[in-house]
């Protein structure tokens, strides 16, 4: 199986026709507000108030798709998926995950803004 990149530039790239300066400017407002994104999904967890989980998870999932952030995306998708279909037991691991990966991308974002941009 083809490991996902962390951000997906040139598939960001192509989801604005080419644009290259649209797509800095997406991913630098996406990672401008994916800590406010990360705080709202952690309260709502925390709060067991899985109604604005899945509210939260679903406004950052839209945001992952446009900015071609995959294995983040994937990572809400898992996350949203246990909270719908009540897979209590999985919802740990699968914060702690979402967790990793806004982590992860965030230091990918970081060395990439610098090296690529």
């Amino acid at each position: 199986m083809m490991k996902l990149p962390l951000i997906d530039w040139e598939k960001c790239v192509e989801l604005v026709s080419g644009n290259k300066d649209l797509a800095k400017n997406l991913l630098d407002l996406f990672f401008h507000h994916l800590p406010l994104s990360h705080n709202d999904i952690t309260s709502a967890y925390d709060k067991k108030d899985f109604k604005r989980l899945s509210d939260q998870l679903h406004k950052l999932y839209g945001a992952c798709c446009y900015c071609a952030v995959p294995t983040l995306t994937q990572a809400i998708n898992q996350l949203s998926e246990a909270i719908k279909t009540k897979q209590d037991m999985m919802l740990e691991k699968l914060f702690q995950n979402l967790n990793q990966e806004i982590e992860a991308v965030k230091r990918e974002y970081g060395k990439w803004s610098e090296e690529v941009l």
